[in-house]
């Protein structure tokens, strides 16, 4: 057995007769769950942090589904989509987290606009930087990763995927 034995080329696929898989499973209903609780969090929305509370659940549920549906692609392109789909979720995830630490303390004066502009920008960009790959900065390379039940993405990440998990880290730091 060898790591490299694992690996597909970019064209081929894992044939399965059942791509649900019990780990999708378990990732799409716990989407489901983050939804409804989001959901459910509107009826206190006159609460301090309410909006800010769901919009960070919304951001889960995003990230949540999409990766229970990356778990259930066998080519390198759907699994490129999927993360797509993750990221509307994950590039958010910082800041709204900071945002409702900010509100549940009671300091809302944190939130400066210009410090709302830069951390929404910073999603923003890596958003875009994630969806384009442009200049390779988010994804060097990537390829598949071939295991008995899964086909899992391998990749090797350029800078700015780096310059998003220290900011991530950052703000969960301040967030703290």
């Amino acid at each position: 057995f060898k790591p490299e034995d694992l690996c597909l080329s970019l064209n081929e696929s894992r044939k399965t007769s059942d791509p649900l898989n019990v780990y999708s499973a378990i990732l799409l209903i716990t989407a489901l769950a983050v939804l409804l609780l989001a959901v459910y969090s509107l009826r206190f929305r006159k609460s301090p942090g309410t909006s800010t509370f769901a919009l960070l659940l919304c951001s889960i549920f995003i990230y949540t589904g999409g990766y229970g549906f990356e778990l259930m692609a066998d080519r390198v392109e759907t699994i490129l989509f999927w993360l797509k789909i993750e990221y509307l979720g994950i590039a958010f995830l910082p800041t709204l987290i900071f945002a409702l630490a900010v509100h549940y303390t009671g300091r809302k004066r944190w939130l400066k606009p210009w410090l709302v502009f830069v951390l929404v920008a910073f999603s923003l960009t890596t958003i875009l930087l994630q969806f384009t790959n442009a200049g390779h900065l988010f994804y060097r390379e990537y390829a598949l990763i071939q295991t008995p039940s899964l086909t899992l993405s391998g990749f090797t990440h350029g800078p700015w995927y780096w310059v998003h998990q220290v900011v991530t880290n950052i703000m969960l730091v301040f967030s703290s």
